[in-house]
């Protein structure tokens, strides 16, 4: 998640499925670390930032965390919430956060945004459709949360036997 309202959608889309698959979540946050970059003028996160820009995301996944126990009955599944905050890309961050713990699926937001937006950020979803060591379920915004009844799965063909891998984990 980046906390934006998108971000937050897909969590709780992801909260929801793992309810009903009595699944646990894991919860992830990239921090962007700003480098300097030699000959551009670019300046270098100031000493501290970091440990504030860390503190202040393990805070906001914390409450996002505890948004869902709000949601829950007492006679339900409840999931077990696991947070990771740690630098890094996005693409870096979830695979690191797919290796240290046993996940089956990444569910993330997508972005509508275009233009300037997607020139200085890139798009993060169209990389992890690229990178993703696991299957991918793209959230949109507009997507209502209800229990799936119907699953795509996409494939390029490529890597038939890792295709058919997939497919039998989902």
């Amino acid at each position: 998640t980046d906390f934006s309202d998108n971000a937050k959608h897909a969590a709780e889309y992801a909260y929801n499925l793992a309810n009903g698959l009595k699944a646990n979540l894991v919860l992830c946050n990239a921090l962007v670390v700003l480098a300097e970059i030699p000959d551009t003028g670019m300046v270098a996160m100031p000493a501290g930032e970091y440990d504030e820009l860390a503190k202040d995301s393990s805070e906001e996944l914390e409450l996002l965390k505890g948004s869902f126990a709000k949601t829950d009955r007492p006679d339900s599944f409840q999931p077990a919430i696991i947070c990771i905050s740690e630098a890094g890309t996005v693409g870096d961050v979830v695979d690191n956060a797919t290796g240290k713990e046993d996940v089956g699926l990444i569910v993330m937001g997508t972005h509508g945004s275009g233009g300037l937006g997607t020139f200085l950020l890139g798009n993060h979803s169209r990389r992890m459709i690229d990178e993703a060591n696991k299957p991918l379920l793209l959230i949109p915004k507009s997507a209502s949360i209800k229990p799936i009844k119907k699953v795509a799965f996409a494939t390029d063909f490529k890597h038939p036997d890792k295709d058919l891998k997939v497919l039998y984990e989902l």
